[in-house]
């Protein structure tokens, strides 16, 4: 038996000075990629058997893989600061040739085409998205799903860093300011269940957090099914800083089952010393 190969790739890439705002520069790179396999028609399969996840096949083989990527890259100025964001545009295709698609009684030659597309510009948002093509159907896109996501910080909308945690008993830093973080995300999957019907589905995060004092914080986080117009999870949890130690109390709802809760007190610098209790948790960590 024997199987060979052969691949190639390139990479092409053009600048471009838009001078748009605090925008300097802009990058667009190109890279196609390709690669052929072929290995003939064999009785080997017949002679010896599968054992141990190895297998032998005997059939003959006759492909191509490509694929091509974009990025866009961009230069940005702060001040007298540059900086560089590598991947402010992603989009990526990826499919296979069969050359043997009549041998082997295949429809097409050509596979369905996924694609993906990575949106990552500075600030709060980012994006993504996937779908799969199939260029002989009346609908060629099959499936579709992405995902958006949103940070915002206190420290950010201020302009300045968050203030260092203090230990209690300590006075508080004359400058402490209270301080919060929101991380936001919505995620949509859909595809076709017929050639005439879509099935989708939409669910939204959320999870907040609120720096009160140096010793006292607070958290929320969330789950909803947009699609079916309900809350799935919700949790609640705070947490308190007694100098040399952690406490931390939560409480979880969840839709169709039952409310949790769980309590953990510990060493800070000694992490296997601890004394938790919960709804299926209860033990004393390290020292049971």
């Amino acid at each position: 038996m024997w199987r060979t190969g052969v691949s190639s790739n390139a990479t092409f890439y053009g600048t471009f000075r838009p001078r748009l705002g605090s925008l300097v520069g802009l990058r667009h790179i190109i890279t196609p990629s390709a690669s052929f396999a072929f290995s003939p028609a064999t009785t080997a399969g017949d002679r010896f058997h599968d054992f141990g996840g190895f297998g032998v096949s005997g059939g003959k083989q006759a492909f191509m893989s490509f694929g091509l990527d974009q990025r866009l890259q961009a230069k940005v100025r702060h001040g007298d600061r540059f900086s560089v964001l590598d991947n402010l545009l992603l989009l990526v295709v990826r499919g296979s040739y069969n050359f043997l698609w009549k041998e082997q009684r295949q429809p097409h030659p050509l596979s369905s085409l996924g694609w993906s597309l990575q949106l990552q510009p500075p600030g709060v948002l980012n994006g993504s998205a996937g779908w799969t093509m199939d260029v002989y159907k009346s609908r060629p896109i099959r499936n579709f799903n992405y995902n958006l996501g949103l940070n915002l910080t206190s420290a950010r909308l201020r302009g300045v860093p968050p203030p260092l945690p203090v230990d209690q008993g300590t006075p508080a830093a004359p400058g402490f300011r209270d301080n919060w973080t929101a991380g936001l995300a919505f995620s949509y999957s859909g595809g076709l269940v017929s050639e005439t019907k879509w099935s989708s589905s939409q669910t939204g995060n959320a999870v907040l957090t609120y720096q009160l004092s140096p010793a006292w914080g607070l958290d929320y986080s969330t789950s909803v099914d947009f699609s079916h117009r309900q809350v799935l999870t919700q949790r609640f949890g705070i947490s308190r800083d007694l100098h040399c130690w952690m406490a931390t109390f939560s409480r979880i709802f969840t839709v169709g089952g039952e409310a949790e809760y769980y309590f953990r007190i510990g060493v800070k610098e000694q992490r296997e010393l601890y004394a938790e209790r919960g709804t299926r948790a209860g033990s004393f960590g390290g020292i049971q």
